[in-house]
């Protein structure tokens, strides 16, 4: 048993990223095809070695485990007489040999290849590099596996198999099933290695992962502070597996809302993989696609926009044109033109999304219903329902196919077409779908959790568009509770549950209730404008301006029914031209500013 395969398949389930380590490693035949002119005894060479390497692949699936080592072990002969000229191909062939020995606890074996390893890479690298603490960290678990009982062995074979099994059930979206197997892979791997091990940040790495899916952002920001505190100690902080924690606690972050401390874990690990893997890696495209999802959340569009197109370039290089993590690129950049109104440009860019999927996965993927669902939001937009609508049928048998009728996923198609049906005003098929979809997403997540408070507020907005005010204040009232304990009290979607409930007890007449409640929101507006100002762009400002406004707005709209105090009413219109006024100002100083450098990109993005 190899503990190589824990690690890798910790690193592996991080986000679903690609493992910086592994995609260094590209595979042995395409590495020796792309090296200086051959001779021909070297063409024969590289022949010879790549048809041996199917051969070790091939019987390493099959489980013949010693005969694959007797072919790996005559890769590694040619290896080492074309080291002149290929030292990075022997150093992967001596791992990959190495790695076979493991499995056979052969362990002596299998130091003396990864010691040779070591001394390789430190010269190629220098003693500094990423390479060389991987290679020694390999050397010490080699020593580590030799030492542990067969029962011990066995207990990590365990915690592998069940990282496979978190793994299949996190891909299938079955997060509450995941968590099991992810705990018990935890708990081994914290008695076997200890909590200053990498394996055991991976598995840490993974209930981030898997706590942040399930929306449980408190246990997800613990694991994965935990997880980086290991991987800064151990490995440093100029490693690929850092800057994997790194994005990991930002998108958790992210996910609360608070950009503020996501910003800057998205430019660190941005720049990280850009010193240590370069600026055309598929992994810097990946951090360059994060900040700028970052920046479309916050809607600073301008920033967002380049950074979306760089990723694009990075991938078409690396993957061309017809590969699926191109194709979402296009996609991310689609839906900031969607968010900022270009539906022509979404539109053409979706449709090229729709037809990569489609040839590179398949009209039954997920990922193909995901584009279908964004294609038919567009012309739904639009009142285009004619085209909206088989769209949307589509996306939920595909869905029904792949998860099943107990599915999130099924779910948010039931959602979509309930909620185009409403847009129709046909309210006798908007509704059971609706209906259908509380009920799926509540025993999926459960009736505490934020997506379950996504689907009530859908059925609630349908209510009182519906004129059934009592309905829609009832499921307001459930999502502004599941609301506040997830997000607190602070955050921009509490304000709009707030003015959500305020405006079904304004429509049912009870201004005495709906008052205090327009207050808070606006109260959490203007607190969100003040904190969140240095990173939002200027359209931001203005979207939360407006926010604030209508809940202004609103407030004095029942403040005679509420019988509010009028100096009480006067003091939040003064504090709200107050900071107006300041703001305008501001902004006005901060152009004259930028006006003055016409080559400041910041004038160039503002």
């Amino acid at each position: 048993m190899a503990y190589r395969l824990v690690l890798a398949l910790g690193l592996l389930m991080t986000l679903c990223l690609p493992s910086e380590a592994r995609s260094q490693q590209a595979a042995p035949d395409k590495q020796a095809d792309s090296g200086k002119q051959s001779s021909s005894h070297e063409k024969e060479q590289i022949a010879e070695r790549n048809r041996l390497a199917i051969e070790v692949q091939k019987l390493r699936n099959e489980g013949k485990l010693a005969e694959a080592l007797a072919a790996a072990e005559k890769v590694l002969v040619i290896e080492r007489e074309m080291a002149g000229d290929h030292p990075q191909e022997l150093a992967f062939g001596l791992d990959y040999t190495a790695g076979l020995h493991e499995q056979l606890e052969e362990y002596a074996a299998a130091r003396k290849l990864l010691a040779e390893r070591l001394a390789l890479v430190s010269k190629l690298l220098g003693k500094g590099d990423w390479r060389v603490t991987d290679a020694r960290l390999a050397l010490d678990k080699a020593a580590l596996l030799e030492k542990f009982t067969p029962d011990e062995r066995r207990q990590l074979l365990r915690a592998n198999q069940l990282g496979s099994s978190f793994g299949k059930l996190y891909a299938q979206g079955k997060f509450r099933d995941a968590l099991s197997p992810a705990v018990e892979a935890q708990d081994i791997a914290r008695k076997l290695l200890g909590e200053r091990d990498v394996g055991y940040a991976n598995t840490l790495n993974n209930l981030a992962i898997l706590h942040k899916s399930l929306s449980e952002f408190s246990e997800a920001g613990s694991f994965a502070r935990q997880a980086l505190a290991i991987y800064k100690e151990v490995l440093g902080e100029k490693h690929p597996s850092y800057v994997v924690g790194l994005n990991n606690l930002a998108e958790v972050y992210a996910a609360t809302g608070d950009y503020t401390q996501a910003e800057p874990l998205y430019q660190r690990a941005l720049q990280l993989r850009k010193e240590l893997l370069g600026d055309k890696h598929p992994d810097y495209a990946q951090s360059l696609n994060s900040l700028a999802v970052l920046y479309d959340l916050t809607g600073d569009y301008v920033k967002a926009e380049p950074l979306y197109r760089q990723a694009i370039e990075i991938r078409k290089a690396a993957f061309g044109e017809k590969d699926p993590s191109y194709a979402t690129s296009l996609d991310n950049l689609a839906g900031l033109y969607a968010s900022t109104g270009d539906d022509v440009k979404a539109e053409e860019l979706y449709r090229r999304v729709l037809a990569i999927r489609k040839e590179a996965l398949g009209e039954k993927h997920p990922a193909y219903s995901d584009t279908l669902d964004e294609l038919a939001a567009i012309y739904r937009d639009r009142r285009d329902f004619a085209r909206a609508e088989p769209l949307y049928r589509q996306a939920l048998e595909i869905r029904k196919a792949t998860f099943g009728e107990q599915h999130p996923a099924y779910a948010k198609s039931l959602n979509d077409l309930g909620l185009l049906y409403q847009s129709m005003e046909e309210d006798a098929k908007a509704q059971p779908l609706l209906v259908e979809a509380l009920v799926i997403t509540g025993n999926a997540f459960g009736e505490n959790r934020p997506e379950f408070a996504v689907s009530v507020n859908n059925l609630a907005t349908f209510y009182q568009a519906a004129g059934k005010f009592e309905k829609a204040a009832a499921l307001h009232e459930k999502v502004l509770k599941i609301d506040k304990q997830s997000l607190g009290e602070k955050h921009p979607g509490y304000a709009i549950d707030l003015f959500n409930l305020a405006v079904a007890y304004q429509s049912m007449g009870d201004d005495a209730k709906a008052a205090p409640l327009f207050l808070q929101a606006l109260h959490i507006y203007r607190e969100q404008l003040d904190l969140t100002a240095a990173v939002q762009s200027e359209r931001q400002q203005l979207n939360m301006f407006s926010k604030a406004e209508e809940a202004l707005g609103s407030l004095l709209a029942v403040a005679d029914g509420a019988k509010l105090p009028i100096e009480k009413v006067y003091a939040e219109v003064l504090v709200w031209k107050g900071s107006v006024g300041v703001r305008q100002h501001a902004m006005r100083r901060l152009r004259e500013t930028l006006a003055a450098n016409d080559s400041s990109e910041a004038a160039r993005l503002f």
